[in-house]
């Protein structure tokens, strides 16, 4: 099964850090295994961008296979996004915010990190 996303690449960069888009995206496919709708073992997510759009975590998460290299991806999102007291920075946009509370929602982690390691970005 593949769970494909299109993004457009006109105007904002739609796989940047903190688009919105982006993580409305891992959120959704969150929903989903959760749902029991789709299974990281049987599903390829992917996000696929009509222009050369590049983001550091998209790049990042398409780039990790490992359990270590999953795990340090999402140290590095949780790093960017969260405080120390594990909720979203003050500094976020509200839109924002809204995704990383469910994306890294502890609760979630093991959906998030099966879903990295069978996730990939493409562009064209």
């Amino acid at each position: 099964v593949k769970a494909v996303q299109t993004k457009s690449g006109s105007g904002a960069n739609p796989i940047s850090d903190s688009a919105v888009d982006l993580w409305k995206t891992f959120r959704n496919w969150i929903d989903q295994v959760k749902a029991g709708v789709l299974m990281p073992k049987q599903t390829q997510f992917e996000i696929f961008v009509n222009s050369r759009a590049k983001g550091k975590l998209c790049a990042a998460m398409s780039e990790a296979k490992s359990q270590p290299e999953i795990a340090a991806v999402i140290f590095s999102i949780r790093k960017k996004f969260l405080n120390k007291g594990g909720s979203p920075k003050a500094s976020l946009p509200e839109e924002l915010k809204k995704q990383m509370l469910v994306v890294l929602d502890p609760a979630n982690e093991e959906h998030f990190a099966a879903i990295i390691g069978a996730f990939a970005y493409r562009n064209g």
